[in-house]
């Protein structure tokens, strides 16, 4: 009799702590459904004004920063003469070959600096690499890596990653995200 009340007790802890973990991986997916469907609300709102293009890939570039923790994103789109464009900007992104320091302090200014610098595939910039070789990158030691050293602020890059967008083997652009904010100071983690 013992034994089987045990046995009783035994399954009941495991069937309790099995539904916790699934109650958990629930709670998790309609979290994320829920953060989706945000996403997919504000990007199609976007869409509806008449700069609704530009303003949902900035809602792109925000979305994927809240989603790794970057302190900065831009998407870099590229022409037929194999120039890079940033087509969309969030966060504090200093990526841009400049010294003027004033660019900081005003985010706007900020974007529209990083909106009208061009870089070229293959030009020995950061951009311009992860469009060349097509594969992805992160820096953890950017003011180390020559491809920064014309930089704004390249002394305060804690860790940058690229990743061509490429789609049938074509190439579309790059996203830039910079600056771990999950982990201040530290370079970005492999799960981002």
């Amino acid at each position: 009799m013992g034994l089987l009340i045990i046995s009783m007790a035994a399954l009941i802890i495991f069937l309790y702590r099995r539904t916790k973990k699934i109650q958990q991986k629930l709670t998790m997916a309609e979290n994320a459904k829920y953060e989706m469907a945000d996403f997919l609300t504000s990007f199609s709102e976007g869409l509806e004004s008449r700069d609704g293009l530009k303003e949902s890939v900035n809602s792109i570039c925000r979305y994927v920063a809240d989603q790794i923790g970057a302190e900065g994103v831009a998407i870099y789109e590229v022409n037929a003469n194999q120039e890079l464009s940033a087509s969309g900007v969030a966060g504090i992104f200093p990526l841009i070959p400049s010294k003027n320091y004033k660019l900081l302090g005003n985010l706007a200014h900020l974007h529209e600096a990083v909106k009208l610098c061009k870089f070229t595939v293959g030009d020995g910039s950061f951009v311009g690499s992860i469009a060349q070789s097509r594969m992805a990158e992160a820096v953890s030691n950017p003011p180390r890596d020559e491809r920064f050293s014309n930089t704004l602020c390249a002394e305060g890059l804690t860790g940058v990653l690229g990743e061509p967008l490429i789609c049938d083997d074509m190439l579309f652009g790059v996203i830039i995200a910079i600056n771990n904010n999950k982990n201040f100071g530290a370079p970005f983690g492999a799960f981002q």
